[in-house]
């Protein structure tokens, strides 16, 4: 994000959050910190802090915009699948690198197209397809455990 656009998030913010004090080294301070994140994540991430149930007076800092830009990260990566990855590991790696940024960002429903269609064709190996049958039973159960309580 630049400085422009953290000074814009936070016109924002002071339009949702009247009482909260800024003075004119609030966007360079803000910046530092989440220079890093893409403006329309970080509006996303306001809306959804503003539209939160806490009863408690409205006071949005950067920490929080950071913390809810990672669960919205974490949550788009979760549920887009990835399938038709490389078999060879070297490209298997800089693929999955590209998928993951790709998805976090909010720019994919789907895998990015592979350049090898022939790998792009094959299902998972026998091993991976087991490890996520372990991981989604292991996740059941939790889930169970924490609803019997």
């Amino acid at each position: 994000m630049t400085l422009d656009e953290t000074a814009d998030l936070l016109r924002t913010i002071r339009a949702i959050c009247p009482a909260q004090a800024q003075d004119e080294f609030t966007p360079e301070a803000w910046n530092l910190v989440l220079d890093d994140i893409a403006m329309p994540d970080a509006m996303a991430a306001v809306r959804r802090i503003a539209r939160s149930t806490d009863t408690k007076p409205l006071w949005i800092d950067p920490r929080q915009i950071l913390n809810e830009v990672r669960r919205v990260r974490t949550a788009r990566l979760d549920a887009t699948p990835t399938s038709g990855a490389p078999t060879d590991p070297a490209a298997y790696c800089q693929w999955l690198k590209a998928t993951r940024q790709h998805i976090a960002s909010g720019n994919a429903t789907q895998s990015p197209a592979l350049d090898h269609a022939s790998d792009a064709q094959k299902g998972p190996s026998d091993a991976t397809a087991a490890r996520v049958r372990a991981h989604r039973r292991e996740q059941l159960k939790k889930a169970l455990k924490t609803a019997a309580r």
